[in-house]
Order: C-alpha cells, then structure tokens, then sequence
C-alpha cells in the first residue's frame, strides 16, 4: 500500500468512527455542521481516553485509539483535504447529492516556519560522527554508519532512501559548456535516481566521499565494491537489505 493511500485509509477510518460513535450517523448523512464540527474535533480529540492512545498500537488491541492526541494546523489542513476529495469522489459516482466538505475552511499559520527541530547543527552532527566511529564493526552499525551519512549527503525522504537499489546511483558525465572560458573539463560524477511522490523520477546529486563509502559498503555485505558489477543488481542499500552470509541464493 503506497503512502498516500495509507494516508486516505486512515483519515476516512477516523471520519468514520467519529460519524458513527459521536453523531450516530452514516457517513451518507453527514452535513456541513457536521463536518466543521469534526475539523474542530481535530484541534483537541475528547474526551482524550476515547480518543487518543499511545502509537503503535495494532488496530485490534483494546488499547487501539485512532489519535495519538491534537492534530497541528497542517494536519488539520491534510486531513481536510483528503476528506474532501473523497466526498468529491462520492458525488462524482453519484452515491452523494452534494459535498459537505466543500465549505469548510481549514486552519492556516501565519507564516511558513522551519521546524529547527528536525534537524542538526553541525556540532551535533560532529558529535553523531564521533559516536558512530565507537561503534563496534557489525553488520547493523556499518549500515547505520552508511545509511545516516547517505541520509545527510543527499536529504532524501525516508521511503525515498529505503527503496534505492545498487542499480539507482550510475555514473554520469556532462561535457564542458564552450562558451566557459574557465571549465574546460566535463562534468562528472555519482548521480542517485529515486523514485519520489506520485512514482516521479528524480535524480540527485552524490557527493564523492559517499559513492567511495558505498564501495566499502557493498564489499562489507560481501558484494563487489563496484556498483555496476551484474552480481550486484537488484541488491537494496538500505531497506530490505541483507549481508551475503544470509542470502545464499538471493541478492536482496
């Protein structure tokens, strides 16, 4: 299941279990007051020990609950959205009149903001480095090691990074532009192909320290250190990956 349908899938189970234990009503019946009222339910979920719970939890456990606790405004926004475009797909098969959906507004910030929070200074990536060379030479650390200098080389998404395969960073080389009195030489270099939102393909630049960590990599899992080697295809970098002493048969 891809990301953005899990994404529906969970806020059409919300929706609906708010319509059925909240207001005893089908989702069909569901009105503009309705679904306004829900958006601000979003803001604070109560009562909280019906509502909210703990993540991770499997959907048939008696502690399951469908929030982890008060959405932020983008949340609220995403959640809107999908919720409209369902109910737009509804009406668009006639089994709705109308959208309740379409009126209601969502929350908006004042300003776009960086969330600092998710990301590190360069004393602490400094301290990251120093703690990842005390880390003893297993299988697991040496991919932590790879995974996280990847990650920070070249800012992909997580679902982005899991599913690079050996085949996706090929060598590629730019002829020097004539008209640059200055860069006679081509431009070459590892350039990574992912696969990103809505299956688009894009490729992103992989600075030379990472490429020459990658050969070490592979020949730590017991694959030939270069990437192109016909032995090494289809092996994942990341996700799904396995060390040669677990695969007898098998790359992946």
């Amino acid at each position: 299941m891809s990301n953005t349908r899990r994404a529906y899938c969970k806020e059409a189970e919300r929706f609906w279990l708010w319509a059925i234990m909240h207001k005893g009503k089908a989702l069909s019946s569901m009105s503009d007051e309705d679904c306004i009222e829900y958006r601000d339910f979003l803001a604070d979920p109560q009562p909280r020990s019906r509502w909210c719970g703990d993540r991770g939890r499997e959907g048939w456990s008696p502690l399951w609950r469908p929030f982890e606790g008060p959405l932020s405004a983008s949340a609220q926004r995403y959640a809107v959205s999908i919720l409209k475009n369902l109910y737009g797909l509804l009406v668009d098969q006639n089994y709705l009149m109308g959208n309740p959906w379409s009126a209601v507004g969502v929350p908006r910030t004042s300003a776009p903001k960086v969330n600092a929070a998710r990301s590190f200074s360069l004393a602490q990536w400094a301290f990251i480095e120093r703690q990842l060379k005390l880390l003893a030479s297993t299988s697991a650390n040496r991919r932590l090691t790879f995974g996280l200098h990847l990650l920070y080389a070249s800012g992909l998404r997580l679902p982005e990074v899991v599913s690079v395969t050996v085949d996706d960073p090929p060598w590629v080389s730019y002829p020097a532009d004539a008209s640059d009195a200055i860069e006679t030489e081509p431009m070459q270099g590892w350039m990574l192909r992912v696969i990103g939102k809505g299956q688009k393909e894009r490729k992103v630049p992989l600075p030379a320290e990472v490429a020459g960590e990658l050969a070490s990599y592979l020949v730590s899992r017991g694959l030939k250190a270069h990437s192109e080697y016909i032995g090494n295809q289809g092996a994942f970098l990341l996700g799904k990956a396995s060390d040669a002493a677990e695969r007898p048969r098998s790359f992946n």
